[in-house]
C-alpha cells in the first residue's frame, strides 16, 4: 500500500474532532501541490433551511469578503457541486460568468482550483475544493493524481458526516462475506475489476457482483465509498 493509502486509511480511522480532520485533510492537499482547501456539507434537513457546516484555510482577508459578498450564494463550484459529483478542475481567468466573484478570487490568490462532490444515500452532500495561487491544473497532473484525488474527497465526506450527525454509529450490525471483504481490500490498493478477476481467477462479473453486494450492505454511495466504510467498521482484516 502507499504512503497516501496509508495516510487515508489513518484518517478514516481518526477519532478527531471535524477541525482535527480538517486539519489532515489541508496537509494531504499540500501534498498533492495545493495551497488551499475547503470543505462544505450540507444536511438535508430541515428542507426549508438545511443546516450547513464549512471549514477552510483560506486567507481570512477572503473568508471576509466571501462572507459579506454572500459568495455562497453565487459560487459557481458550489452550484456545480449540488448537482454533479463529477469533478471540475478550473483557472479564475477562464471563466466568462460571474467576473466579480472570479476577479475578487484572483485578488486574493485563488486562481486556479479543483473540487468535487459526494452525497451519502440519506443526502448528506459534501464538497471538497482544492486550490491554489499560480500553475494551472493541467491534464496530466489530473491524470497522475486522481485516484489520490477521488479517494480524498471520499474519506473526508464519510468522515466529517460520521461526526455531524453519527451515522455510522447507527448503522445497523454489517457482515461482510469473505469474499467481499476480500475484493474490498484489492480494491483499496487501487486494482480495479478487471485486475482483482486475474487476482483471484475468477471473472470480472463475479467481482462486480460481490462489490454491488457490499455496497448495499454498507449503505454506501459508491465502491470507494464502501471501502471507506469497511475500513471505519474494522471489516477489512
Amino acid at each position: 500500500m502507499a504512503k497516501w493509502q496509508d495516510d487515508l486509511y489513518s484518517l478514516a480511522l481518526s477519532e478527531g474532532s471535524e477541525q482535527e480532520i480538517f486539519n489532515r485533510v489541508a496537509l494531504l492537499s499540500q501534498d498533492l501541490g495545493f495551497d488551499y482547501c475547503a470543505y462544505g456539507l450540507q444536511m438535508p434537513i430541515p428542507v426549508s433551511s438545511p443546516k450547513v457546516f464549512m471549514v477552510n484555510n483560506y486567507p481570512d482577508a477572503w473568508r471576509q469578503q466571501y462572507a459579506k459578498a454572500e459568495y455562497l450564494a453565487i459560487d459557481p463550484t458550489v452550484r456545480h457541486g449540488q448537482f454533479s459529483m463529477s469533478p471540475i478542475a478550473w483557472s479564475a481567468r477562464d471563466q466568462k460568468g460571474y467576473r466579480e466573484f472570479w476577479a475578487d478570487a484572483i485578488g486574493h490568490n485563488i486562481s486556479h482550483g479543483w473540487c468535487q462532490s459526494a452525497f451519502t444515500p440519506t443526502g448528506i452532500g459534501g464538497l471538497l475544493t482544492l486550490s491554489r495561487s499560480s500553475e494551472p491544473i493541467t491534464v496530466n497532473e489530473l491524470t497522475h493524481k486522481e485516484t489520490q484525488l477521488r479517494w480524498l474527497v471520499s474519506v473526508t465526506h464519510e468522515s466529517m458526516a460520521q461526526r455531524q450527525v453519527g451515522r455510522l454509529n447507527n448503522l445497523k450490525p454489517v457482515q461482510l462475506s469473505a469474499r467481499e471483504s476480500e475484493i474490498l481490500r484489492w480494491t483499496a490498493d487501487g486494482k480495479s475489476a478487471q485486475e482483482i478477476a486475474d487476482i483471484l481467477h475468477v471473472t470480472k462479473h463475479t467481482v462486480e457482483f460481490h462489490i454491488k453486494n457490499a455496497v448495499n450492505k454498507l449503505q454506501a454511495a459508491n465502491k470507494t465509498s464502501a471501502v471507506v466504510k469497511a475500513m471505519v467498521l474494522g471489516l477489512l482484516g
